[in-house]
């Protein structure tokens, strides 16, 4: 028996590419994270100044402010999603080859259809 280097191949070629895409996936994670550092200095800064201004404000006049300057709501935080490799099939056989058949309904705006199918040569048809 034999090494199988096609299949070896594709196995560590998927593997480059999920750690390309999630190195790409982390630079720009960053990047966001640079931006909503920058957000959040923003809306802290702006809560400083309102709160100055509802503070320097009159005794029995503190509503006016409160509502003439609103500062909205703070920035939220990127979530980093990184890719995964999907497992490969106990049996590609059940991923390539039609063995079953099925049934069910195929639901359109106006109407719904009963749906059985025996057997077919390609997605397409």
């Amino acid at each position: 028996m034999g090494f199988d280097v096609i299949s070896w191949n594709t196995d560590i070629e998927r593997e480059n590419k999920k750690n390309a895409e999630n190195k790409r996936l982390e630079e720009r994670y960053e990047d966001q994270m640079m931006q909503h550092e920058n957000a959040k200095q923003l809306y802290n800064n702006a809560k400083m100044k309102r709160n100055q201004i509802i503070g320097d404000a009159r005794k029995g006049n503190k509503l006016l402010p409160y509502l003439a300057n609103p500062i909205g709501s703070p920035p939220k935080q990127p979530k980093l999603k990184l890719l995964k490799v999907p497992k490969l099939p106990k049996d590609k056989k059940e991923y390539t080859r039609y063995n079953k058949p099925m049934s069910g309904s195929l639901k359109t705006k106006n109407s719904q259809f009963r749906v059985f199918i025996t057997s077919f040569r390609n997605f397409d048809d």
